[in-house]
């Protein structure tokens, strides 16, 4: 199935910080942990510590630009599988 591909910030810019986001149904977040680049889905309309842990997807990928590209695809896959 085609998708657009969802557009990530620099790795600097999650460097230290949580970066979120919404686009439509779904809300995502990407956070740095070591070596590692923690993303998390879930619906709207809550914030991710009202949302049943049942409904929040996570991937974990490398904290390069080859993992930011995947996770980027990640994302959008999510998107386009679990629409409301």
């Amino acid at each position: 199935m085609e998708f657009e591909k969802f557009e990530l910030p620099q790795l600097g810019l999650i460097e230290c910080n949580t970066y979120g986001m919404s686009r439509g149904w779904m809300r995502y977040s990407m956070q740095r942990s070591g070596g590692s680049m923690v993303v998390k889905v879930w619906p709207q309309p809550f914030c991710i510590e009202k949302t049943p842990e049942a409904q929040v997807h996570i991937a974990t990928f490398p904290f390069d630009e080859k993992g930011r590209e995947q996770a980027a695809e990640w994302i959008s896959q999510e998107y386009t599988l679990f629409p409301p």
